[in-house]
């Protein structure tokens, strides 16, 4: 029997899009499914790398089906018409130039869910809202846990069921529900087999008594003290004396977050070894694992990395970003200062693509006339933009409201800034976006999460005490200890809810999964900038506080392939003094 290439052609194609759009969450209708057929095969050109070519347009169609917002996991075919309608092809350097750069709000940034069978991460399309029931509450723990459990699986370092065979070095991590195997009795009662590794959410159960939980149960903690440690060390439980010098691994380790510990399990307590934060993926590695997934939001097609990143180096001028966090307007200093480093940008003609102000924008936020000072705040700084006329035609003006600015609530993530406080401002310049807390920006291919709270005060003082350390850390080792935290928890705040409050169905937005590549985490502590797992993080510091100090960005520099000196430095602390 002869089949012809065309008709294999064709069902290649309908497997790949229900594929597809399953791999997405997604179920299509047997008249959606031809249309699409019909589109790809009439879009694509010549007889190579067909499939490419309609792998490439799928990603394109799918990102605009979530886009219109379905009422259901079923897509119809007035859906597709409906996206075909909005879809038209762009040429590369038309698609860049209108993504180049995107500011997303926290609010719409997409919701996955990851499915244990599947092993792929689903997208919900349901309408997010603010009074969520509460069963998202157990959801947001749930998708959490689910988020680090897939990621540690995939390093070298921990492993679970059948995979231990393929890497037997690494060390198997135990669900709480496989102890109650050791609680009934075990023909091998050695203390290997009462030795585990369990992945869980750290928990205050009251007066210092912790336990462990994951998705099957929990297990009490007991803390030992030192000279029980060594016991246990001496007793020969696979632990050698070296690797047990503390208990505590680096970070700041508060209630709730999530943690392996390493310990002795008898008569249903675990005796804790060590308790440590969970290893981090570098980004790559996260995006090869889910190519199809865009977790950051926007307007973004992988296909079209290589085109973006050519354009970021390609960029005219050496593009820069300023961030500037704790902005007064309500100081005269602070508005004199913004004053002469906008008009020392303008006057040679150096326009920065893009400027980020951060809050608090006022520094006494629980004035009674607050709205009144702000507003005033604003239209002095519109003003003196309006002055600038290079700086009001090319850049971008990015705000992002601080933790004690006017919003609708103090929960996170936080609103844009009220219009009433804005409206001379957003007249006055065109190219404005008032951004939720936190944002996110694409920048081409680049992610940049801008974040901004007071997060280390926070968290030292909800982090657990190190029982075997008396050291004080000083500012420079706060400030890693607090970045480890993030990067390893993969969230902006993994505090408890009660500490600092999130939107149930909204937590999503403060992942850091997959990393992105630059992060801001504005604080009224001491400006820094580290680098974990290639994610540049930053810290501006508190604009008046710091003797108005700011940072300057350049995106180009980035994957820049010049090995000076000059491009290495994508990052620059900045100082008013120094532009003078």
């Amino acid at each position: 029997v002869h089949i012809q290439p065309t008709r294999i052609m064709d069902l290649q194609l309908r497997q790949l899009i229900s594929k597809r759009f399953k791999t997405n969450g997604l179920m299509l209708r047997k008249q959606a499914r031809s249309r699409l057929e019909e589109t790809i095969l009439s879009s694509i050109s010549g007889d190579d790398d067909v499939i490419d070519q309609a792998e490439s347009l799928l990603k394109h169609i799918i990102d605009e089906v979530f886009n219109i917002k379905i009422e259901s996991t079923t897509v119809t075919l007035e859906d597709i018409d409906q996206v075909l309608d909005r879809f038209k092809p762009k040429t590369k350097s038309e698609g860049n130039e209108g993504a180049m750069l995107q500011v997303i709000s926290a609010f719409d940034v997409p919701r996955h869910h990851y499915h244990v069978d599947k092993k792929q991460f689903l997208r919900d399309t349901s309408p997010a809202v603010i009074a969520a029931p509460a069963d998202d509450k157990a959801r947001l723990f749930r998708d959490r846990f689910q988020m680090i459990k897939q990621r540690i699986l995939r390093s070298e370092s921990f492993t679970t069921g059948a995979a231990s065979q393929l890497h037997p070095e690494a060390a198997p991590l135990t669900p709480i529900e496989a102890l109650l195997a050791l609680d009934g009795g075990m023909a091998d009662d050695s203390a290997a087999s009462r030795f585990v590794f369990i992945l869980g959410m750290l928990m205050n159960t009251g007066e210092s008594q912790y336990v462990l939980e994951d998705l099957d149960g929990r297990v009490p903690l007991h803390i030992p003290s030192t000279e029980e440690r060594a016991a246990l060390i001496a007793a020969d439980y696979e632990v050698a004396p070296e690797d047990m010098t503390d208990l505590f691994d680096s970070g700041l380790f508060t209630d709730n977050c999530l943690c392996i510990v390493q310990g002795v399990y008898e008569n249903g307590t675990l005796t804790v070894m060590s308790i440590g934060m969970p290893p981090l993926e570098l980004s790559e590695v996260s995006k090869e694992a889910f190519v199809d997934v865009n977790f950051f939001g926007g307007q973004y097609n992988s296909s079209d990395e290589n085109s973006l990143i050519r354009a970021e180096i390609d960029a005219t001028g050496d593009d820069m970003f300023l961030m500037f966090s704790d902005v007064y307007l309500d100081d005269p200093r602070v508005i004199d200062e913004l004053r002469v480093i906008l008009e020392a940008y303008d006057s040679v003609n150096a326009a920065p693509y893009a400027i980020v102000l951060m809050g608090n924008f006022c520094s006494q936020p629980h004035r009674v006339d607050l709205v009144q000072v702000l507003t005033e705040g604003f239209n002095k700084l519109a003003k003196i933009v309006a002055r600038c006329k290079q700086i009001q035609a090319h850049t971008q003006f990015i705000f992002v409201p601080g933790p004690h600015d006017p919003g609708a609530s103090s929960v996170l993530p936080r609103p844009p800034l009220p219009s009433i406080l804005t409206r001379k401002i957003s007249s006055t310049i065109s190219n404005v976006v008032f951004g939720t807390n936190p944002c996110r920006i694409r920048y081409g291919a680049q992610t940049m999460t801008i974040f901004r709270d007071d997060i280390v005060q926070k968290m030292r003082r909800n982090a657990l005490a190190n029982p075997n350390s008396d050291e004080v850390l000083n500012e420079s080792d706060l400030s890693r200890e607090l970045v480890k935290t993030l990067v390893d928890q993969g969230h902006l705040s993994p505090l408890p809810l009660h500490v600092r409050p999130i939107f149930w169905q909204h937590d999503q937005a403060m992942w850091l999964y997959p990393l992105p590549d630059i992060l801001v985490l504005a604080d009224k502590f001491e400006h820094y900038r580290l680098e974990f797992g290639g994610c540049c993080v930053i810290n501006p510091g508190s604009f008046l506080l710091s003797g108005f100090h700011f940072t300057a960005y350049h995106p180009s520099r980035l994957r820049s392939p010049y090995d000076s000196d000059e491009y290495k430095r994508k990052i620059e602390d900045c100082n008013v003094n120094e532009k003078k």
